[in-house]
């Protein structure tokens, strides 16, 4: 009898985890994915002010202004940095995450030249490479270090010309 005993109560608690994982899969989320798909979910928004209102939580570099709710490359200036620091950020980026970073940008003639850095230049999340107008969402993940964090773009004067960026989001995938 004792064994009946156990085995009924052994069914009761697989029935209720099985009803927990169920209403946890059918509210959305569940080990790190949206239920019923293979899309990642992406954490709070980390940057502040992406939509450039105004200059106070960035660092203009030479070759960059913010105005209009856009940052403006001049396609002057070699390694311009446009930079939020760790202090400025809604949170940190963290070492050996994997990140959405989403954006949109509009060049005056063909592409532009630049790559995604901490605040300091020192560490590159995303490599050099051209971009066309267009919005875009790229997704990385950071190395085994990051020295001061923070958050960046660095723009070179291989660009086509001038360029616009505004609506810089980045979200850690959880």
């Amino acid at each position: 009898m004792g064994s009946l005993r156990k085995l009924t109560a052994m069914r009761r608690l697989l029935i209720l985890f099985s009803l927990v994982f169920a209403f946890t899969v059918s509210e959305g989320q569940y080990a790190g994915f949206v239920a019923g798909s293979n899309e990642p979910l992406y954490g709070a928004e980390m940057i502040t002010d992406g939509d450039f209102p105004d200059n106070t939580n960035w660092t203009e570099g030479a070759g960059w202004v913010i105005g209009g709710n856009v940052a403006t490359y001049d396609d002057v200036t070699d390694d311009a940095r446009l930079t939020q620091v760790d202090g400025d950020m809604v949170s940190s980026v963290a070492t050996g995450t994997n990140y959405k970073l989403t954006f949109d940008m509009v060049c005056a003639a063909g592409n532009a030249r630049l790559r995604i850095i901490n605040s300091a230049g020192t560490n590159v999340y995303v490599a050099t490479a051209y971009y066309a107008t267009n919005s875009y969402e790229i997704l990385f993940t950071t190395g085994g270090w990051i020295d001061t964090g923070g958050f960046g773009v660095g723009a070179y004067d291989g660009s086509s010309g001038t360029f616009t960026i505004t609506n810089i989001s980045l979200k850690p995938q959880l």
